[in-house]
């Protein structure tokens, strides 16, 4: 997910899959721990000034914050980060997740081979100190193409981090419907973008609407944007929202309304 928001294809059915199973063989290593529960929603702060400070009118622990914490660029065998430059300004005792950005460059290919898997797999566990939340959501758009060298990626991060280590990702919204390959990726939140998701949008929000979910593996959350019909799963799960425009008190109490959030 970046400012230029993802497009996801038109797809022709809706899968169910298995669940996720516990991770095996991870390696523990130290990682500050976790003091408050993830709550219910959760809104995503991307790369612009945001001023969240309102979110201290709202009952403790029921609004957490996404933040963009890096940006880290694939460029031939190289891996360049560039980190949150815009202004965040949070409550203290807010719960907040900190979110490092993957892109593969255009013009420079990455050549994903095992190196730049390795300083991409570096880069992401001195972020993830760096940021000391204990916690880590990572999003990458990965091309079919990239996809074996994500998976294994995921695989090793598991492993540096420890089996009780919150790991997320961002997904689109294909990969948790017809083009499932994330199924058994040892994270604990798969998080799917429903949304911008061209000319199949109206009928797959029909589908949630009649009662038929996504796959198993992306049951424990997802992501909407304001700007779109919110249609909530048939079964109660977090909600992380974007916003094409900075967040403001009005805007969230709008989008809670519509969501018909008692809290």
């Amino acid at each position: 997910m970046r400012t230029r928001l993802r497009l996801g294809a038109p797809l022709l059915a809706l899968a169910i899959g298995l669940g996720l199973g516990p991770c095996t063989g991870c390696r523990r290593l130290p990682a500050r721990p976790t003091s408050a529960a993830r709550p219910p929603l959760v809104l995503w702060a991307w790369d612009r000034a945001e001023d969240l400070r309102f979110l201290a009118s709202f009952p403790e622990h029921s609004i957490g914050v996404a933040y963009l914490h890096a940006n880290v660029f694939l460029h031939g065998p190289g891996v360049s980060v560039h980190r949150r430059a815009a202004s965040l300004q949070v409550p203290a005792d807010t719960w907040q997740l900190p979110v490092v950005h993957i892109e593969a460059d255009r013009a420079s290919l990455p050549i994903l081979q095992e190196g730049q898997r390795q300083e991409l797999l570096r880069v992401l566990l001195m972020e993830s100190a760096r940021a000391g939340r204990g916690r880590l959501q990572i999003d990458f758009e990965a091309k079919a193409s990239q996809r074996a060298f994500y998976r294994q990626l995921l695989l090793e991060l598991r492993r540096e981090l420890g089996p009780r280590f919150p790991l997320s990702i961002t997904a689109l919204a294909s990969w948790c419907l017809s083009d499932r390959w994330l199924a058994d990726v040892p994270v604990d939140e798969i998080v799917p973008m429903f949304y911008r998701l061209g000319e199949g949008g109206p009928r797959l929000r029909a589908e949630l609407r009649r009662g038929t979910d996504l796959a198993a593996e992306c049951r424990r959350a997802l992501g909407l944007i304001t700007d779109e019909p919110l249609i909530q799963p048939p079964s109660p799960r977090r909600l992380y929202l974007f916003s094409p425009t900075p967040w403001t008190l009005a805007a969230l109490s709008a989008t809670r309304d519509k969501l018909g959030d008692p809290r």
